[in-house]
């Protein structure tokens, strides 16, 4: 079992996930405590950004198959990051148009995307053989972080007010970026030039495997 990998992608997750119950989770309560935005106001701005979410998802996981895991991750964990203090800075407007745009952003850039990413990133990091138990390994000990963080994100409001929690957001965002740099691209250039000249010089109807044969290639 390779722990390293599973470090890392533990690192990985925590800025998605533990970044999810601060940008979305943590923040309805914000919103209705600080009487920022009603009841209503606050599930349409959910039902916008998940409305973009079913989408959003796939595109951002299609996207890495274009420029590569690593890249989309790094980029998005910076910008999450960057975005933690005007993140509430936004909401504190009160007004429905910043109320929605946060959402959105949280949900459909800072999460979504990480998402995307993960699906396909955390397998090709291990091998075969431990694929499935490395990958499962690194998504349940970091979600105990997502678990934790309500109750962290509470005591340090009541501790330094709104910017607390905003900077947790972006602690986590930046354990996911340095995580992201230490982690080695799985889909880069060369990998998707090997399978580009692969579907190329595979016959229409190729003949059968031999079980030994598979077992080389995976």
């Amino acid at each position: 079992m390779d722990w390293r990998n599973i470090l890392r992608g533990i690192g990985l997750r925590i800025a998605e996930a533990a970044g999810y119950a601060v940008s979305v989770t943590y923040m309805i309560s914000y919103l209705h405590t600080q009487e920022l935005a009603s009841t209503s106001q606050t599930i349409t701005a959910l039902c916008i950004a998940s409305g973009i979410g079913i989408f959003a998802t796939a595109a951002w996981a299609a996207l890495t198959d274009r420029i590569g895991r690593r890249p989309l991750y790094v980029a998005v964990c910076a910008f999450a990051a960057a975005f933690g203090v005007p993140m509430f800075l936004l909401v504190n407007t009160g007004l429905m148009f910043f109320v929605i745009a946060t959402i959105v952003l949280s949900y459909a850039v800072c999460q979504n995307a990480l998402a995307g990413a993960q699906g396909a990133w955390f397998p090709e990091l291990f091998a075969a053989s431990h694929r499935a138990s490395g990958a499962s390994l690194a998504y349940q000990i970091s979600a105990m972080a997502s678990g934790f963080t309500p109750f962290i994100t509470t005591l340090l409001f009541v501790w330094l007010g709104w910017l607390g929690p905003a900077l947790l957001f972006v602690t986590y965002a930046l354990i996911g970026l340095l995580s992201a740099l230490a982690t080695k691209e799985t889909w880069g250039p060369t990998e998707r030039r090997l399978a580009v000249e692969a579907e190329l010089t595979t016959p229409m109807y190729p003949t059968m495997t031999s079980p030994i044969r598979e077992k080389e290639l995976l």
